[in-house]
């Protein structure tokens, strides 16, 4: 005390006491595992305090829980499995409160590519082929099965050939583990080649002009070319020399025309499809024939008198038949023998030049 020592003046007793020492709680943390499909064994992370605790886990399979003292091993394609995680060390430490991690493995993407296809335009798109297969694993599936058919409206036109179409995938698997993939592959659509044809010949593409032969009626005229079992909208082209192409309006054949011996012959037409307006065919070129005959026509002399001795002597009169409208002659007439008396009579009047016919177009003379 405040004076000193004072323990000698005490008899002391003493009574030993018990110190109780109480368990802590152990404390579990867990890690999700969420991978992609690679054949190899996948399991949560964990930890615990302390770290040489006892685990042990459980894992529901579809059916029921199952319970393990070592973690769960996962290696096909699962969906949030849930892996239930608690520890113990005893005894120092009490059990943990059990915590929950997920398994999730993903499939692995199977590209599958195609053999591209190509097809005549109107002709039905065939089956689609595997060409390859990137992304299975070695030892570990295998692919099988057949390719769908074009997703939506497949394309038809020749134009934008080679087009990329969207393929399904059928009965395409490689198994649960896998998602089958394919890549697009190119429809090509080939042109129809177009014949030179009559309509009666067959049900192919075709054009056709038939031939063309009239009389001389001092209007143009040109063959009139067609298409059969044609689709696409077709525009025409003429040429007589095979080169240099017009419009129909633009050649027109009007007089008879002759070749070099003077007979009359016919006029060679060259016709063919605009490209331009004909995208699924290849156009052709083929020929017709423009053949314009002669028109008759019958020129009369007038017959006429004249008593003797009269001056000045009668100018010759004529008149046509068969000549058309627009069309005129020029003839120049004559006596034959021009002697004017009655002892020479009938004279014959006749042409003393050649008869030419002509039009606001010109010398229409070889037509006639």
């Amino acid at each position: 005390n405040a004076i000193g020592d004072v323990t000698a003046s005490y008899r002391i007793a003493f009574e030993p006491g018990d110190l109780e020492v109480t368990p802590l709680r152990a404390a579990v943390t867990v890690t999700n595992v969420i991978t992609c499909y690679d054949a190899l064994s996948h399991t949560i992370g964990y930890s615990s305090v302390p770290a040489d605790a006892t685990f042990h886990f459980a894992t529901n399979n579809g059916a029921a829980w199952v319970w393990m003292d070592a973690p769960p091993q996962f290696t096909e394609v699962c969906t949030d499995v849930p892996v239930l995680v608690w520890a113990d060390k005893q005894p120092d430490y009490t059990a943990s409160p059990t915590n929950t991690a997920y398994v999730t493995i993903t499939q692995k993407v199977v590209t599958v590519s195609l053999n591209n296809q190509t097809n005549a335009y109107k002709s039905t798109v065939g089956a689609w082929t595997v060409k390859g297969v990137e992304g299975l694993i070695p030892g570990h599936g295998e692919l099988t099965g057949d390719p769908g058919a074009i997703v939506g409206t497949p394309p038809t036109q020749v134009e934008g050939s080679p087009h990329a179409v969207t393929v399904g995938a059928g009965t395409l698997s490689a198994g649960p583990n896998y998602q089958v993939v394919v890549k697009e592959p190119t429809l090509t659509i080939t042109p129809l080649q177009i014949w030179p044809l009559p309509p009666e010949a067959s049900a192919e593409p075709r054009i056709w002009a038939p031939d063309v032969v009239k009389a001389y009626d001092g209007k143009g005229t040109n063959v009139v070319a067609a298409a059969y079992d044609v689709d696409d909208p077709v525009t025409f082209s003429y040429s007589t020399n095979g080169t240099t192409w017009v419009a129909w309006d633009a050649l027109q054949f009007s007089k008879v025309a002759y070749d070099t011996d003077g007979n009359v012959t016919s006029n060679k037409v060259h016709y063919r499809v605009d490209e331009s307006s004909c995208h699924n065919y290849i156009p052709t070129n083929w020929v017709a024939w423009v053949t314009i005959t002669q028109r008759c026509v019958t020129v009369t002399a007038n017959d006429t008198n004249m008593v003797y001795g009269t001056t000045p002597h009668p100018t010759p009169t004529w008149r046509d038949e068969g000549l058309l409208a627009g069309d005129r002659a020029y003839v120049s007439l004559g006596y034959t023998n021009e002697v004017w008396d009655v002892a020479t009579y009938p004279d014959a009047i006749t042409t003393n030049a050649a008869i030419v016919i002509s039009n606001a177009i010109g010398d229409v003379t070889a037509s006639y």
